[in-house]
């Protein structure tokens, strides 16, 4: 009995600067959900992590994409958050001590699959579409196209006066 075998797309994200602990707040969000839905609850997030994992999810879409897998039926099979590198720096204290900060960083793991009992999605996303500028161009008494040049004024920059004096004294006296 020869089984198919579900294809998966992945994709992850090493030394991420934020805690993990408030990675996996987003990531427990959208386990388990199709792609879609996800991507649209992570732009309504106001969480910090909610950019990166949205990244990470379009890079396991363009995953899925070389591996020609149905777009449409991606669903988020796991979504893993871990710690990872921790930088320790210290803070100033009082009566001349000094108290250690650990800044953790994290790795997160995502794998996509397609799912055979998803249907289409409910909406689909706007996706941005650039806007090309369109120019009319002269042509000269033979018929070709003149070459476009801006022309731009050069204006002299005001000269500034550096230095600690103008930094410390930034008042006018009276």
């Amino acid at each position: 009995m020869a089984e198919k075998q579900e294809k998966i797309a992945t994709a992850s994200i090493a030394n991420l600067n934020i805690a993990p602990r408030k990675v996996r707040l987003v990531a427990d969000l959208v386990k388990g959900q199709p792609v879609v839905s996800a991507l649209a609850q992570l732009q309504a997030l106001p969480n910090r992590s909610s950019g990166p994992i949205e990244k990470l999810i379009h890079s396991a879409v363009t995953n899925a994409q070389v591996k020609n897998m149905d777009l449409s039926k991606l669903v988020i099979q796991s979504l893993t958050v871990n710690k990872g590198r921790i930088l320790k720096r210290m803070k100033a204290k009082s009566r001349g001590m000094a108290g250690l900060v650990q800044h953790i960083q994290s790795h997160v793991h995502l794998t996509l699959k397609e799912s055979l009992d998803l249907k289409g999605p409910a909406f689909v996303l706007p996706q941005k579409i650039k806007k090309v500028k369109k120019t009319k161009r002269e042509k000269d008494a033979k018929g070709k196209e003149k070459p476009q040049f801006k022309e731009t004024e050069e204006k002299p920059k005001p000269k500034k006066k550096g230095g600690f004096a103008s930094k410390f004294f930034q008042r006018k006296s009276i």
